[in-house]
């Protein structure tokens, strides 16, 4: 498309030149037009007026390009709400009203402290479209912004806030596309909302062009935003840099007596720096801006996270009183500089000079006796002694410069996750024959690349909002890079507690496609709630022929052999239909290979393979247990130590590469295949009455499927779908 005034081209969809600005008229686009808000509804919702049989109107608070509000008391449930009604305008188009319609819906369903409530979405009898939004007593940020400059906390604090709303919108693939103050609420409280979820992209599809409106928005259009490319999370981090500015300094970035200034700024020019306009600005905000302002999108943050945790650091710096001078000391430094004689100067240069050359003496030396004591633990690769002496210290990996000893005494870990930006979490294990876990350390998200670690052992805790948290173990050598990759399994009612055990080739050369495993073993209260639902009354989850002891029996003649110690149907160690009272999260024993194939049936699960189980177990190591070859420490980390069953996860420093508890010990697990001609079912794992040898491969037992022991239980698996195992 040509520019009327410049003849520069232009993609098809631009509204505005990339060279002048000039608006450009679209092809399906008419003349400005002005929204009307009919008549007919501004009567029905005059105040005092009951609107949609429990609406009572109280005032007007306002009129604007995306409607009319009013502020209203639901009779029926005695709250204050904000009345919305859209203009016709933005819904002619019946599908763009019903993509609006689920994008506002799924924003209010975030259930964020930061964004906003819409407790409603609905028609008047004339086909216009009214929402019901909560309502908070305070004042939008363009008010706030205009009332006044900004104190750099305040700032800090609203941008942290709007940030984390926005971040809990981008997580479900939500951007919000007119950020701007009018559209953040702050309310009495200090707290800031996100409104109007949904709304640009409803007025983009429609031919609403009001001016004052346009002129609003435009100041916070991203560059593709402004040339008709398509937008996605980075267009909202780029308007979230434009109000971060303005709240700053009191101005905007881009300016411009008409809108096709304002564009041509947007395009072509950069912002005046931020400390050129107010001095006492953090060079880490002035950071935070300059990138979120980056034209290029690809050189913009990524994620919003990215802004938050930078942000939430800052924050910090704030509170402890960490970050920068007061407004009284600047001023005293200006005048020192503006008053001081050449002598003073020469003098304090001086000074300076002979301390910086002091403190270097003095850190060179304190650093040479770290040395000193580091050097032979490492040569002795007593490499917990080398963490200690680093943490009493205060020295970090990345402060030598021996790269020798750094060698000698660490590795680099990288990980990467399904879905990004996970959390992570690690602490040290200490010691060889009494282990102990360290302090926990936060050391980001991910993906992680190339962060130097201590040689050692660690366990590691990877966390996300509504993902089942995941732990597991790894030991980092010296000289090493290790790569690790997991997958989170989000939360559901259906999928709590299971984890994603990745795709992989055992020894044996198997390969075996990704599948989900039960972290812990099925305890005694969740097998009580699938005796409670009938399932021992349910012929459907049982396997279709059975034998017992041997010789074929119907499912009525099984059921009077699977009962508990008083003839109630459950487990062989149960009394009067129930569990021992103090072994309610043990794992469930006395049951046999048919009990526990019908509990995985009702759980709409199965038991594992052989070749499942022990990649679940072991991983792609290739080692002797989940946690590698140390059999000195084996009864620190899995339950042989004759003492009966254990709770679930007793025993944390023994969990698999993915996370699943007690793979060895505690109790043999029952599994799925049998690898008898006669048809006997394998049990794996070794118990808490075996010796740790018996977690071994060759160890494995088989008994007949009606069967059962005090050592014997299960845990459950569950197919993905193929996309997973890609």
């Amino acid at each position: 498309m040509k520019c009327p005034k410049c003849n520069s081209d232009n993609p098809d969809r631009s509204h505005f030149c990339a060279d002048c600005g000039t608006k450009l008229i679209l092809p399906d686009e008419s003349l400005i037009t002005k929204t009307v808000i009919p008549q007919k509804h501004l009567n029905s919702a005059a105040e005092g007026n009951i609107f949609a049989g429990k609406y009572k109107i109280i005032e007007d608070l306002g009129k604007g390009g995306m409607g009319v509000v009013y502020k209203a008391e639901d009779v029926k449930l005695r709250r204050t709400v904000a009345l919305k009604f859209l203009p016709p305008d933005l819904t002619r188009n019946t599908l763009a009203k019903e993509r609006f319609i689920q994008e506002a819906q799924a924003a209010s369903a975030l259930d964020h402290n930061n964004i906003c409530t819409i407790h409603e979405i609905d028609e008047t009898d004339e086909g216009q479209l009214f929402i019901v939004m909560a309502f908070y007593e305070g004042e939008t940020l363009k008010k706030k912004i205009e009332s006044g400059l900004l104190e750099i906390e305040k700032v800090v604090d609203i941008a942290l806030q709007v940030a984390q709303g926005l971040a809990k919108a981008h997580e479900h693939g939500i951007v919000h596309r007119d950020i701007k103050p009018a559209n953040i609420m702050l309310t009495k409280d200090g707290v800031a909302k996100i409104v109007d979820f949904g709304l640009a992209k409803l007025a983009g599809q429609s031919q609403l062009t009001k001016t004052a409106t346009t002129m609003g928005t435009i100041a916070y259009m991203s560059p593709e935003q402004s040339r008709g490319e398509k937008v996605d999370q980075r267009t909202d981090i780029w308007a979230f840099g434009v109000i971060l500015y303005e709240m700053i300094t009191g101005q905007l970035p881009f300016k411009g007596e008409y809108e096709q200034a304002v564009i041509h700024s947007i395009l072509n020019e950069e912002p005046e720096p931020i400390r050129n306009i107010r001095e006492d600005v953090p060079i880490e905000l002035q950071k935070i801006v300059e990138l979120s302002l980056k034209k290029d999108v690809e050189k913009r943050p990524q994620q919003v996270h990215d802004l938050v945790d930078a942000l939430s650091s800052l924050h910090k710096k704030i509170e402890s009183g960490r970050l920068y001078m007061s407004k009284a000391e600047l001023a005293r430094q200006k005048t020192r500089k503006k008053y001081m004689f050449a002598t003073l100067t020469i003098l304090t240069l001086s000074l300076v000079a002979v301390v910086l050359f002091l403190w270097q003496q003095t850190h060179a030396r304190r650093t040479e006796a770290i040395l000193a004591r580091l050097r032979p633990a490492a040569e002795a690769r007593h490499f917990d002694d080398v963490f200690e002496i680093m943490l009493s210290s205060g020295l970090k990996l990345q402060d030598l410069a021996d790269e020798k000893l750094l060698k000698q005494i660490s590795g680099s870990l990288f990980l990467q996750s399904v879905p990004p930006r996970v959390q992570i979490t690690l602490a040290r294990i200490r010691g060889k024959t009494d282990l102990s876990l360290g302090k926990p350390m936060n050391i980001g998200r991910t993906p992680l690349k190339g962060y130097p670690l201590v040689a050692g052992e660690y366990q590691i805790t990877l966390t996300l909002e509504n993902m089942n948290p995941l732990k597991s173990l790894f030991y980092m050598k010296p000289d090493d890079s290790l790569h690790i990759d997991r997958t989170l399994v989000e939360k559901s009612k259906e999928l709590a507690g299971m984890v994603i055990i990745n795709k992989g080739i055992l020894q044996n050369g198997v390969e075996v496609p990704a599948f989900l495993m039960d972290s812990h073993e099925t305890t005694n209260v969740e097998f009580f709630i699938f005796v409670s639902f009938g399932g021992y009354r349910e012929k459907k989850f049982w396997a279709d022929s059975i034998s017992i002891n041997s010789l074929s029996s119907s499912w009525e003649q099984a059921m009077r052999s699977f009962v508990d110690k008083t003839g109630i149907p459950g487990p062989r160690l149960w009394s009067g239909g129930k569990y021992p009272d103090d072994k309610k999260d043990h794992p469930v024993v006395g049951i046999s290979w048919y009990e526990a194939m019908a509990y995985a049936r009702w759980a709409e699960k199965d038991l594992p393979t052989w070749d499942q189980w022990w990649l679940a177990a072991l991983g792609e190591t290739g080692s002797i247990f989940p946690w590698g070859n140390d059999v000195k420490t084996s009864l620190l980390r899995a339950n042989f130590g004759l003492k009966g069953t254990q709770p679930l996860e007793s025993y944390p420093l023994g969990v698999s590469p993915f996370g699943c508890y007690d793979m060895a010990g505690n109790v043999r697990e029952w599994l799925r295949d049998s690898k008898s001609s006669v048809q006997l079912r394998a049990v794996v794992g070794g118990s808490w009455a075996d010796s740790s040898y018996m977690f071994e491969p060759s160890h494995a037992e088989f008994f007949n499927p009606d069967f059962a022991s005090e050592y014997i239980g299960f845990r459950c698996v569950k197919a993905i779908s193929s996309d997973q195992n890609k």
